[in-house]
């Protein structure tokens, strides 16, 4: 009895261990020189947003998915602004449309966030588009 009490704690515990795992967003680093990306590892130069003077992102084309026929992108924002912003984002392939942005992030203020990958029909370009939530009465400026 004793034997089959531990057995099942170790299980328990081995089985919490690998069910835990701590991500940790990548915090600032200098932009690339250039603005092409040369190869699937690196990332596009910064770019500021159309709307937000203190919102940036960059992108990265990933490897080719045979199965979908797509490419793996991944988009990195990074927030300039001396507070936390809540982003609402989504991206597409060139000559598509996003009727509603279905991913969101908190981002804390001079803080990089990295977003999962999305699979996209092209291997140049994709289209980003962007909202965010600030409390203007709160952290009033010219946004």
């Amino acid at each position: 009895m004793k034997r089959l009490f531990l057995l099942t704690l170790i299980f328990a515990f081995g089985l919490g261990l690998m069910s835990f795992s701590v991500a940790k967003n990548e915090k600032r680093t200098e932009p690339k020189s250039t603005s092409e990306i040369s190869s699937p590892n690196d990332w596009g130069e910064w770019t500021r947003t159309n709307c937000y003077k203190k919102l940036y992102f960059r992108v990265k084309k990933g490897d080719y998915n045979s199965y979908s026929k797509e490419y793996f992108w991944y988009i990195q924002f990074r927030n300039d602004y001396s507070f936390t912003i809540d982003l609402s984002y989504d991206a597409c392939a060139p000559g598509e449309s996003i009727d509603r942005l279905t991913h969101g992030h908190r981002i804390s203020a001079y803080d990089t966030f990295t977003t999962p990958y999305f699979l996209i029909n092209s291997s140049n370009y994709i289209n980003v588009s962007v909202e965010i939530e600030i409390d203007y009465e709160k952290y009033p400026c010219d946004y």
